[in-house]
């Protein structure tokens, strides 16, 4: 379909098309990234085209926090893979170009206005991208960095999910969270108003978004703060089931009781049944595609 024809179902179906994977199996978050950064534009009313160095450092900080580890100091999007995929257009000097260093990009004119004028479609699309991009704890916050946090609507989700999918997923919370006696993994604690557990969260050692199953052996139960720190990389576990600290990890810890984050090396709270416990394929995953040394 011509890109000046584009219409809801076209822009949908090259939405759903953006790969979660790099060719050799890596977290690849740059063209959802690209596509946020320019639903941003639209919501803001900012030019359709911009400069793709600027770009470059708005996403530059959301990559730091949310993105795969980083190995060179500077992100490197794929401009020109998202234009191929008819939901990019670049210029240079009235010349369609990626590589030139004025090179300016964004929305083909008939993406930005099919955005412009249908809100619902534009918060869709967010919801979308980060359901398969990023795991769900670190989702309100990437949109909060981001500057459009109106558009998290995690009721919208909910609402679109079936009764079996809602069943599913709060029986496998409940089977995590009693393998782990309702208390954090990490620091051990657990908290109860009038018998009811409260503030433990399920976590997935493998993003269930990037391939990882509900089972036990790929899940934790993790408070709401570490539950935070392990899904952006600011620790993970070693395959002996001990706290491998992130180098970029600042923590102020005023009581120095080692509440916030135990010392490196400390073992983990686990299951009483070993085949419930982190399976090592599952952690190197995460230390892989999440930690940042």
């Amino acid at each position: 379909m011509p890109i000046s024809a584009m219409t809801q179902d076209a822009f949908r179906e090259r939405i759903a098309g953006l790969e979660v994977h790099s060719g050799d199996g890596h977290r690849a978050p740059g063209k959802a990234l690209l596509v946020l950064l320019a639903v941003r534009g639209v919501l803001h009313g900012s030019p359709r085209l911009r400069a793709h160095s600027h770009l470059e450092e708005e996403a530059q900080p959301l990559l730091e926090v949310f993105g795969p580890p980083m190995s060179g100091s500077r992100p490197d999007l794929p401009f020109q893979r998202l234009a191929d995929s008819g939901l990019w257009e670049t210029e240079a000097l009235g010349i369609a170009s990626t590589s030139t260093p004025n090179a300016t990009g964004g929305f083909p004119q008939s993406v930005y206005d099919l955005l412009a004028n249908d809100y619902y479609l534009m918060k869709e699309t967010v919801l979308h991208l980060l359901d398969l991009h990023f795991t769900k704890s670190v989702q309100p916050d990437l949109l909060e960095m981001l500057g459009v946090s109106e558009l998290w609507d995690p009721s919208s989700r909910s609402a679109q999910a079936s009764p079996q999918q809602r069943a599913v997923v709060a029986g496998f919370r409940a089977t995590v969270l009693n393998a782990y006696r309702n208390r954090c993994a990490v620091c051990g604690n657990g908290v109860w108003v009038d018998g009811t557990p409260l503030g433990i969260q399920l976590t997935h050692i493998h993003w269930h978004s990037h391939g990882g199953e509900f089972s036990l052996s790929n899940a934790l139960a993790l408070c709401t703060l570490h539950q935070k720190l392990f899904d952006v990389g600011g620790f993970t576990i070693s395959d002996d089931l001990r706290l491998v600290i992130s180098s970029r990890l600042r923590v102020e810890d005023s009581g120095g009781n080692g509440w916030i984050m135990p010392i490196p090396g400390s073992p983990i709270h686990v299951p009483e049944n070993p085949d419930h416990r982190p399976h090592p394929d599952n952690l190197v995953w995460h230390r892989r595609e999440v930690f940042r040394k």
